[in-house]
């Protein structure tokens, strides 16, 4: 399983199974786990937004509409194939540092763009609490310093997609505070799945 995932949905897991009186966040969550159990490399953007959107059902459960999500993935690259669970991490990256806390609405954006014909862009923001300069710089360091083996969040997106497309993959993150954050990358155009082992990451 990878680590990000297991370890950052354990609270969540735990709120549901405890008292779950919805059948459908039930299982929303066990198709969740499944799917991150199962280590596939690769999956089509359909796939890994179906995750995204059984993960997104889970929060509804807990957080109910204080936090909305948008989408504007276009149906031509619904059966491209990407990295597994690049997505996920990204959001839940934004819901537990950008908004849960915040009072007002929260508003998640999930942006996937097919551009030349050659790769997939991905955007992916918030509209929560932000960080200031110091703190994104902080962040950047973070998940972008090697010597580090974190497999949780942002780090691990960073490092499995620069294993795989090195400076290519065009991984960043800006942000302000008070005024969200957002997390951009591509991959490159893939209709059949490749061969490189990444489970174990």
């Amino acid at each position: 399983m990878y680590a990000g995932v297991a370890v950052g949905s354990v609270d969540t897991s735990y709120a549901v199974t405890k008292n779950c009186k919805n059948v459908d966040a039930a299982v929303a969550l066990l198709k969740f786990l499944r799917a991150s159990i199962k280590r596939e490399d690769y999956y089509t953007v359909k796939q890994e937004m179906d995750v995204v959107d059984n993960y997104l059902f889970i929060q509804k459960y807990r957080f109910g509409d204080k936090i909305e999500i948008r989408h504007d993935i276009p149906e031509e690259v619904l059966d491209f194939y990407i990295p597994s669970f690049i997505i996920q991490p990204v959001i839940e990256n934004s819901i537990v540092h950008g908004l849960e806390e915040q009072i007002e609405k929260g508003i998640l954006w999930i942006d996937i763009k097919l551009c030349e014909e050659k790769y997939l862009q991905f955007t992916l923001k918030d509209n929560g609490k932000g960080m200031d300069e110091e703190q994104l710089q902080q962040v950047i360091l973070n998940y972008s310093d090697k010597s580090k083996k974190s497999s949780i969040g942002l780090s691990n997106v960073y490092r499995r997609l620069n294993l795989l497309y090195s400076p290519a993959c065009e991984f960043h993150i800006t942000g302000a505070l008070g005024k969200g954050t957002e997390v951009s990358f591509r991959t490159p155009v893939m209709k059949v799945p490749e061969n490189n082992k990444l489970g174990k990451l």
